[in-house]
């Protein structure tokens, strides 16, 4: 998954990454059994993010990327064109071209590549569920979200989604959901916040002052040892694969395997991170897992 269109202050919504995001180097460690952390050296890429066994990218020309299994297969390709944004989720991913239309692509288990027409500034895949903001700041969802009315409004900047439910953020920083609530997840605690995260029993939220906050019966308990301030939390669809970006760009996982830098986008899948860091930098992988530095490998220390 990715975290993108942020609220950096009450009313003030950052796109990381976006168009508008400084392309650079991929970097990537964690669970590479499929492939998806194979990406190549040499090119920059302005978002990314991961579903269970794939990664995908938006390079700088705005066409995308893709590395993993393929689901096999099983799945559709990679739409061609050009692209703002996209997420992953758990076996499909949603992306927004630059007419703001929507694509789809993966396996269609849940209806997640059936998606609604007209015109959007975010959107979110998660488990089974798939969410959207329209460019007029209404709410859309599909998957198991298509017979669901979302909440009203027409300031929303951005949406997460998970299994079998959603949360979306206002331009003042508020949160609301819609869809499942089985453990919790959707029981946002008050405040205004720059960026949420929600995936299977949890969600995680980054308060306005950068501080960390769970909610959701199935959290970790490992997630209080993450220490901001923060400015985005992500997650892959199963919470495996928490990972935090700091204000001052340093990453930072409940697992301990991180690597050191400063990075200008996060993202996940469901046990594999990635981070787009500037050129140029300098990266050190500590913890236990191989680290892959610009798509080459890097054993860990």
């Amino acid at each position: 998954m990715t975290r993108l269109w942020r609220i950096v202050a009450v009313g003030l919504a950052a796109a990381t990454p976006s168009v508008a995001q400084p392309a650079g180097p991929l970097v990537g460690w964690g669970t590479n059994t499929s492939g998806q952390l194979n990406f190549p050296s040499g090119e920059f890429f302005k978002a990314v993010s991961g579903d269970f066994s794939n990664t995908a990218a938006i390079r700088e020309d705005g066409t995308i990327g893709m590395w993993g299994d393929f689901w096999g297969g099983l799945g559709t390709p990679p739409p061609t064109g050009r692209f703002t944004m996209l997420d992953g989720g758990r076996d499909s991913f949603v992306a927004i071209r630059e007419n703001g239309t929507l694509a789809a692509w993966g396996i269609n288990a849940h209806g997640g590549l059936n998606v609604p027409s007209g015109t959007f500034k975010h959107a979110a895949a998660g488990s089974n569920a798939y969410a959207a903001v329209r460019t007029d700041g209404t709410l859309a969802g599909w998957g198991v979200l298509s017979t669901l009315t979302p909440p009203a409004g027409n300031d929303f900047v951005a949406v997460t989604a998970g299994e079998g439910s959603a949360l979306a953020l206002r331009a003042d920083g508020t949160v609301v959901g819609w869809g499942a609530n089985f453990w919790g997840e959707l029981a946002v605690p008050p405040g205004t916040y720059r960026d949420v995260a929600i995936t299977y029993g949890w969600a995680a939220g980054v308060r306005s002052d950068g501080s960390l906050i769970y909610w959701g019966a199935l959290r970790p308990p490992s997630m209080g040892a993450l220490i901001g301030p923060f400015t985005q939390i992500d997650m892959g669809t199963s919470g495996s694969s928490p990972l935090g970006l700091r204000e001052d760009g340093s990453l930072a996982t409940s697992s301990g395997q991180v690597a050191t830098g400063t990075f200008v986008a996060i993202g996940t899948g469901d046990s594999h991170y990635l981070a787009i860091v500037p050129p140029p930098s300098s990266l050190i992988f500590v913890g236990a897992w191989a680290g892959w530095v610009v798509g080459r490998r890097r054993r860990a220390v």
